[in-house]
Formats: C-alpha cells, sequence, structure tokens
C-alpha cells in the first residue's frame, strides 16, 4: 500500500512543532535553574532532562501512531537523548519529504550522553558490576551474619553492603563494616559500604500488651504515645509507644494509620491526653498480626513536616562518616531536603572527594518533586535514587506504584542519574529458600532496567543473589518487543506552572 505524501508532510510538520515546544520550554527551565553555568558534565545532565521533561508535559501518543505506521522511530526510547533522536527523526522526515538541504544527522556525543556515560555515573557511586548486565548488587546486612556470610555473599556478587541504621547501635556496623573489609582483602573485591540513614520514620519502639491476647485484630483499638513512663491500662488491648514522638502532635483524627508497609490498618479515633487511640480496620492474616518493635508507621495522609536529618540521624552521621562509601537519605521530598542533607553530610565528609549521596524516594512529594531534586543538585555531587517501594506503596497507594516506579525510572534515566530497585526483591526466596514466580517477573520486567538491585537479608540470602545475578545476565542477553506510549506526565507538567 502507497503511503500518501501528504501524511508525511503532516508528520514532519508536526514533529517540528514538537521540537520548538521542547527546545522553547527547555529554555524556561534553564533560566529557571540556571544551570547553564554548570560544568559540562552536569550541564548536559540537566539540560536533556529539561527537554525530556519538555517531552513528557505534552501528550505525544497520537504521532507515534503515525511515525509507527511510517515505519519510524516513535519516540518510546529516547530517555537519555532526547533532542538527538528528535534530530535525528527530523532528518528522515526531511529526505522523504525531499526539503532542500535536509539537516545532517546528529553524532551522539561519546562523553555526555552515551552508554559508557552512564556507566560511569553509576560505577562513581556503585563500583564495577560483577555482571554483564552492568547492573549492581547491594544487600542489607544482618547482625546475625557471620565472616564466613559475608565472604560467600562478596564473591557471589555482593557488590554493596547496606547498613540500615534503623537497626543496631555503631558497635554492630563497626563489626558488619570489619567483615566486608576483611572479605575485600581476601577475594580482592572492592564491595562498598552503603549506610541508610533512618530519617523522619516512625517505629514502634516499644510495647505492652494489658492482656493475653497476642495478636491484634479488626475492631481493636490500640494507644499509640510517645510517653515510656505511662501505666499500664487496660481499656487497651495494646500501647504502641513510638520512638519519634513529637511527629504524633501532626496528625489528626480521622487520619489512616498503617503499621509494617500495611499489614496492619487503622484510623485514629481520639485524641487522648497519653497519644492517640487508633481502630484497626484491616489486617494481611485472618488469625490476626503479632505487632513488633521496630516495625514503621506511616501516616500518608498527614501532614507531618519534619527535618529531613533527625537528631538520631546527626548522631550516627558523626560514627559512620569515615566509613561510608555512599549515605542514604530517607523521606526526601523537597530541593530543600536535598540540599540540607549534602550540606550537612558533606560539610563533616574528612575526604576531599565528595561523598556519594542517595535520596530515598518513598513518598508522594518526593515523587512529585523528583525532577526539581534533581536540576538543584550542586556540580559534581555524586548521586543516586533509590526507589524504596515500600513506604511509597504504602504512602501513594498500591494502585499507583506500578506507574510511579517506571516515571522515576524515566526520568533519572534522562538526568543520567542511577537508580536502585528495592524492597521485597527475591524477599520469598530469601526467607524460604524458593521464589515466586512474580518475583522472577519483577526482575526481568523491572529491577533489570535499574542500575542497582537491592536484597533484603534472609536465610537463604546467599540463593538469593546468585540468582539474581543469573537473572540480570539473561536479562541483559534477551530483547522484548516493547513500544511504550508517552501520553503527559503530571510531574512533567507541573515543572512549567
Amino acid at each position: 500500500m502507497l503511503i500518501d505524501s501528504s501524511c508525511i508532510e503532516e508528520v514532519y510538520q508536526e514533529t517540528l512543532e514538537l521540537r520548538y515546544h521542547i527546545i522553547t520550554k527547555a529554555e524556561q527551565l534553564q533560566q529557571k535553574w540556571h544551570f547553564a553555568d554548570s560544568h559540562a558534565h552536569s550541564y548536559f545532565n540537566k539540560l536533556n532532562l529539561s527537554y525530556y521533561l519538555a517531552l513528557r508535559s505534552v501528550d505525544i501518543r497520537p504521532l507515534q501512531k503515525k511515525l509507527a505506521y511510517l515505519g519510524l522511530s516513535s519516540l518510546s526510547r529516547i530517555e537519555d537523548h532526547v533532542l538527538e533522536s528528535i534530530d535525528a527523526l527530523l532528518a528522515t522526515l526531511e529526505r522523504m519529504t525531499q526539503v532542500q538541504s535536509p539537516r545532517d544527522y546528529p553524532i551522539l556525543s561519546t562523553e555526555d550522553h552515551s552508554q559508557d556515560s552512564a556507566d560511569s555515573n553509576a560505577q562513581r557511586l556503585f563500583g564495577k558490576a560483577s555482571n554483564d548486565n552492568h547492573t549492581s548488587i547491594m544487600v542489607t546486612l544482618s547482625r546475625d551474619y557471620t565472616q564466613k556470610d559475608i565472604n560467600k555473599l562478596v564473591s557471589n556478587g555482593m557488590g554493596i553492603a547496606r547498613i540500615n541504621c534503623g537497626h543496631d547501635v555503631p558497635e554492630v556496623w563497626r563489626q558488619m563494616v570489619q567483615f566486608v573489609q576483611e572479605a575485600n582483602e581476601k577475594l580482592n573485591k572492592e564491595c562498598r559500604m552503603f549506610f541508610d540513614l533512618a530519617g523522619p520514620k516512625i517505629r514502634i519502639k516499644w510495647l505492652v500488651q494489658s492482656s493475653n491476647q497476642q495478636k491484634i485484630q479488626v475492631n481493636d483499638t490500640f494507644l499509640l504515645t510517645g510517653n515510656p513512663n505511662i501505666k499500664i491500662s487496660p481499656d487497651y488491648a495494646f500501647q504502641v509507644g513510638v520512638d519519634v514522638p513529637e511527629l504524633l502532635d501532626a496528625v489528626t483524627v480521622g487520619d489512616p494509620v498503617l503499621i509494617d508497609d500495611g499489614s496492619i490498618a487503622g484510623e485514629v479515633q481520639e485524641r487522648v491526653t497519653e497519644g492517640l487511640l487508633v481502630k484497626v480496620s484491616r489486617i494481611n492474616k485472618k488469625k490476626g498480626v503479632r505487632l513488633k518493635t521496630e516495625k514503621g508507621i506511616n501516616f500518608p495522609q498527614s501532614d507531618i513536616e519534619q527535618s529531613i536529618l533527625t537528631q538520631k540521624d546527626h548522631r550516627d552521621l558523626q560514627e559512620i562518616i569515615g566509613m561510608a562509601d555512599i549515605i542514604g537519605v530517607s523521606f526526601v521530598k523537597t530541593k530543600e531536603d536535598m540540599k540540607t542533607a549534602i550540606d550537612i553530610i558533606q560539610a563533616q565528609n574528612p575526604h576531599e572527594e565528595k561523598i556519594p549521596i542517595v535520596a530515598k524516594i518513598e513518598t508522594k512529594k518526593g515523587a512529585k518533586h523528583l525532577p526539581e531534586i534533581i536540576l538543584s543538585l550542586p556540580d559534581n555531587q555524586p548521586f543516586g535514587v533509590m526507589v524504596a517501594r515500600g513506604d511509597l506503596a504504602v504512602e501513594t497507594g498500591f494502585k499507583r506504584l506500578g506507574e510511579l516506579q517506571q516515571q522515576i525510572l524515566w526520568i533519572c534515566e534522562a538526568a543520567n542519574v542511577p537508580v536502585i530497585w528495592a524492597t521485597q526483591v527475591l524477599e520469598n526466596l530469601a526467607k524460604t529458600g524458593t521464589p515466586t514466580r512474580s518475583e522472577i517477573t519483577d526482575i526481568t520486567d523491572g529491577a533489570a532496567r535499574a542500575d542497582c538491585v537491592m536484597l533484603n537479608k534472609g536465610p537463604y540470602i546467599v540463593d538469593a543473589v546468585i540468582l539474581l545475578n543469573e537473572l540480570l545476565e539473561i536479562a541483559s542477553e534477551n530483547s522484548y518487543k516493547q513500544q511504550p506510549l508517552s501520553r503527559s506526565l503530571k510531574m512533567a507538567e507541573r515543572v512549567f506552572k
């Protein structure tokens, strides 16, 4: 079937208009964020991000369909070289429409937009990956791991050892670091240390049962309090103490309360002298759920404002600053949060070279402001993003999780920012020795697109590392028939408002 030349001309004009839109909108961001004065590497990354945000601020699906019909690029995988792809498409269309003196095809810059550049950014944070997929493996360490356990993890592919500062104490952390250092020396490896600051996360610090009831049930009412000296009351099945009591002041009657990534859901019924009365509305096990200390508590609809680094974080930072290769900052929501954290951390840095910092995106607000967070980064700050899917799902709702994690990947790829894919990766395998089917597809369809994948601790963690390595290598060898369509993103639209 012959293609009407007027159709090609129409597509050409639409593509020209799209390029004009991208350039115009990107210039607005350059003027707003003043990144034209940045160092070359930082400038080109932020410039490309501005092009991508401009592209995704409009719905180009009708144009994509026409381009696919003509057998041309549908502009669906251009995150890391936006304008070059548009110009390459225009160069082809100008030859198809017989424009006099058509533009030259662009030559991709090997310094700023190639795969080598993306790999170098990831290596700056995570070191050289042990598999052909260029994806590093991070493992959360347990205080129970021995030197032998750490040796097995490092020899089988663990490239980053994570210490969660929300658990244990500095003495235990130092022992973990020593184990990793000895494994590196023995195995001639370079496993790095990632210290994850707890941040303004409310956790269960202590709990008291006022009866013989062992598990919490639907319709139970429990007391949420920050006062460790209150008397045990028979009026509540459980009294739950939190580690950051001042955050409860921002919670109001009617606000939802979620414990342990949503395994217990309830609602604040009343504010009393001792704290908050919470009635349980849903649990994830029919026979009840056992409350445990150190489990997280989320208030997804409460307007809680807290300094990005708590007093505990400041104390922990003094302990870890000489041991950390990477520092994770929890619950980053705004560019101001990121600036504060970077300033505090680098001010204590004993080395001339800047410490790589990872922003954990685990709230709706953090995801919404991710473009501004990246555009506001200081020059030469090694930076990465963790998709913290546990809290992100709880804070935003499970329905939006899939869409949000993909958007974060797109934005970070456009800015050449390395991404860590985290939470419940091969969790069933690590805990029971057997993976689920969904865990396998989670890696091949999602995690393999990230620069680093995080595993949590468990008795079968070595098996999980071995399988993850194999799956990542398989994913790198296979190609998939994917043609994503690019509707406008709210995350991109709001940048221009």
